[in-house]
């Protein structure tokens, strides 16, 4: 079966998957790594679908799509950078690779952390670093205040989209504790 995964950018854990089942074409909704959605669209409405999505593009970068450098195989033992994981604790943190499970779709790459010992954390996502990960620094560990969690998808989301001086005002009382 054909499909094609469109992945968001900041998190691994969304993403929509198309498909078709014969009739129609199938969209899956994931956030979080959890399905949320699955519209199925008739071809005409997904074509027309399609063409506003590369209007988009277009008004974002202006041209043409480039292709997608493809990941470099995963073997144990390689350093990598985190991309996806439960909560964005260890979202861009850097590590070695110490087992692969083929069976879990969900949690599947189990990584130590730089600077650690022993064990690792079991993550969704991982991207090969083509050289070694730099010494960390000192880094605390990762918060267990929801706050801090919330603090680094805000960053992103004011970061990446126009938002209003009063989301800046809601987000810092958000964080205050208001």
């Amino acid at each position: 079966m054909t499909e094609y995964t469109a992945q968001c950018r900041h998190y691994a854990d969304d993403y929509i998957r198309a498909h078709h089942n014969g009739k129609s074409v199938v969209l899956d909704c994931y956030v979080d790594g959890e399905h949320m959605a699955d519209p199925f669209l008739s071809p005409d409405t997904a074509r027309t679908f399609a063409r506003g999505i590369l209007a988009l593009a277009d008004e974002v970068d202006g041209g043409e799509a480039k292709e997608e450098p493809q990941p470099a195989p995963l073997t144990v033992g390689d350093q990598v950078e985190i991309t996806g994981d439960t909560g964005g604790l260890y979202f861009g943190r850097c590590g070695t690779l110490l087992d692969i499970d083929t069976g879990d779709t969900e949690y599947p790459y189990l990584v130590r952390l730089e600077g650690r010992t022993g064990g690792g954390v079991w993550v969704h996502a991982v991207r090969k670093l083509e050289q070694p990960a730099p010494a960390p620094a000192d880094e605390p560990e990762a918060p267990t205040n929801p706050r801090l969690t919330h603090l680094h998808q805000a960053e992103v989301a004011l970061t990446e989209y126009e938002h209003t001086a009063a989301d800046i005002i809601a987000l810092a009382r958000f964080l205050a504790g208001e």
